[in-house]
């Protein structure tokens, strides 16, 4: 049986190896099943001709991830495999999916979607499609029977990372993608993202990461993580590593292990965490091993400059505690990024004017003032559905540069903001100097497209 998984990356600015789907098609290979990943960022087929790109490759069945932010980009990429294979069974899964199995089936008209963690689920999913198995017990999915949507019991999570292989690396060489990875700059080529840990016990308003992780923090062994990342080096040729976790330092032993491991080993490797980081539990310690395992930056998720906001977000974050961490780590010699969020809902224009002063004033090397999206599992999200209905929500626009009006700022305010504290931060020369420093010369037709992002 042969499966196409699919990332629609369709016009991202940043793109990356689609890790998940790596460790699905591990899954299915180790179970006999022929596996290919088609990624258009990398493979180059556009949403127009994708229903005949896929149909030469002669599926039994796809597979298709939903991200929120690529949830349109989606629904007309399953339009066009319909016309073109109308026979072949469709299977979605992902974030999107397992926050909103019934609506995302009813709309996208489909019969099945793995809810949560697919390793275990999709496989025993095909097994049972394949023997004309009940699906009513198969834990982690949903399904339409006869025009009526049914959503089964979660599948509990996996508890050993360790026990499943390592993404299909061969089916995602990172040295076939452009140079455009997450947060763009790099310092070496190529790259991979890797995940080391799954999970979160915060339960910060914005996010919905638990949604799908859930709230225990689990963690692959050092050993494991690092075996991974010397196949990439000697066998993909990899220089640099992007952590992708959640929260790569909530637990400051195990983030140390893997330092510790690299640096015994010898791995000549460059890495950074471009997903952000808490500043909880950083401190001099921990960063200076970062610093000699080969980590070059560290991004830290502190999303205002206002006590308040913070508070409203259920951040559980001290500015103070903030403008320490962020020093130590330019002390200790890496380079700092921070993400800031503007238009929350009960941020007033002043309260924003504090974000983008604070973000100027504790030293950071690099930032991003981004648009508050409504992800589907996160509790502000469940808020807007209860008050407004999911029809306030328009998917076409949750994403990090279409801002949503609040009952304190209108659209236009917050892009206004967003624009001012762009070219107030990185207008400065020894700022833009230094980025351009950093610039690769096939990175700046990318660049110019991210720009425009922040102007129209």
């Amino acid at each position: 049986m042969k499966i196409i998984l699919i990332s629609p990356s369709f016009g991202s600015h940043t793109v990356a190896p689609p890790v998940g789907l790596g460790y699905l098609a591990s899954t299915l290979l180790d179970r006999g099943y022929e596996v290919e990943i088609l990624d258009p960022a990398k493979d180059g087929f556009r949403l127009e001709n994708a229903g005949e790109y896929i149909k030469k490759r002669n599926p039994d069945l796809i597979g298709v991830s939903i991200l929120t932010p690529r949830y349109n980009s989606a629904k007309r990429l399953i339009n066009e495999i319909k016309l073109a294979l109308p026979d072949v069974p469709i299977v979605v899964g992902g974030v999107h999916v397992s926050a909103l199995p019934v609506h995302t089936l009813k709309e996208l008209k489909l019969n099945y979607g793995v809810i949560g963690e697919g390793e275990s689920t999709f496989p025993e999913l095909l097994n049972t499609l394949q023997s004309g198995g009940e699906l009513n017990n198969l834990k982690g999915i949903v399904f339409d029977r006869e025009g009526k949507i049914h959503v089964n019991e979660k599948r509990p999570l996996i508890r050993s990372l360790d026990s499943i292989p390592f993404p299909a690396w061969h089916l995602m060489k990172p040295g076939d993608y452009p140079p455009i990875p997450h947060q763009f700059f790099f310092e070496r080529y190529p790259i991979a993202p890797i995940i080391t840990s799954r999970g979160c016990p915060h339960v910060c308003k914005f996010c919905a990461s638990a949604e799908f992780w859930g709230r225990r923090y689990r963690m692959r062994s050092a050993k494991n993580v690092v075996d991974e990342i010397e196949l990439l080096v000697q066998e993909y040729g990899v220089k640099e590593i992007h952590i992708e976790d959640d929260n790569f330092t909530l637990v400051k032993k195990h983030a140390m292990q893997i330092c510790r491991e690299i640096v015994n080993r010898g791995i000549d490797i460059r890495w950074k965490c471009p997903n952000g980081v808490r500043v909880d539990g950083i401190d001099r310690e921990l960063l200076q091993l970062m610093k000699s395992s080969g980590c070059y930056q560290i991004a830290f998720g502190i999303e205002s400059g206002n006590q308040k906001t913070l508070d409203s977000m259920n951040k559980n974050l001290d500015l103070n505690r903030v403008r320490q961490v962020v020093k130590t780590s330019k002390d200790v010699g890496l380079e700092v990024h921070g993400f800031f969020i503007i238009g929350f809902p009960g941020e007033t224009y002043e309260n924003a004017m504090e974000t983008v002063r604070f973000s100027k004033s504790i030293g950071l090397d690099v930032v991003n003032f981004a648009s508050l999206a409504y992800l589907p599992g996160a509790e502000l999200f469940n808020e807007r559905v209860r008050n407004k209905g999911i029809g306030s929500i328009d998917f076409s626009d949750v994403n990090y540069f279409s801002p949503t009006s609040t009952d304190e700022l209108s659209e236009h305010e917050i892009k206004q903001i967003q624009r001012n504290a762009f070219n107030s931060f990185y207008m400065k020369p020894e700022v833009l100097f230094n980025h351009m420093k950093k610039l690769k010369l096939k990175q700046i037709p990318y660049l110019i497209k991210m720009i425009q992002n922040y102007y129209t």
